[in-house]
């Protein structure tokens, strides 16, 4: 199991009884603990005996030992995202420019781009822009 997870480890008492309790004892709570009912939650790396006690009139009448690892917690995963390399580019009508983004999680060959007004400037599937007039154009990679 890894760090956060929980678990269900139930104890079956054979033959089945209906008196007496059963305790859960961690040999470090630190590590993972269990609840009344066998659930068992990962709070750190480690290895952690549980002795699971079958107890009647406050006596031990039955053990059973139960060893679990604990393993480091898959990393969070990182969202999506896009951002232009360079805030501003400017550029003359006849000029072309590389328009340069950091993508995270995202393919490159999925990103497509878009110019909300081609008699301003154009842009071609690579982010090559060119300059058609003078304007302050926005251009957006989806």
């Amino acid at each position: 199991m890894k760090v956060g997870e929980t678990l269900y480890i139930p104890a079956i008492l054979r033959p089945a009884v209906k008196k007496g309790e059963v305790r859960w004892i961690s040999s470090d709570d630190n590590i993972a603990m269990a609840d009344e009912n066998g659930k068992v939650t990962a709070y750190a790396e480690g290895t952690v005996t549980f002795n699971v006690n079958w107890i009647i009139d406050g006596m031990t009448r039955a053990t059973a030992t139960c060893t679990i690892t604990v393993l480091a917690a898959d990393p969070a995963p990182v969202a999506p995202s896009i951002s232009f390399a360079e805030e501003n580019v400017s550029i003359e009508a006849g000029q072309t420019a590389t328009l340069n983004v950091a993508l995270v999680n995202i393919d490159p060959t999925e990103v497509k781009w878009l110019s909300y007004d081609k008699s301003v400037v154009t842009v071609d599937a690579n982010g090559v822009i060119t300059a058609v007039a003078p304007a302050l154009p926005r251009l957006w990679p989806m």
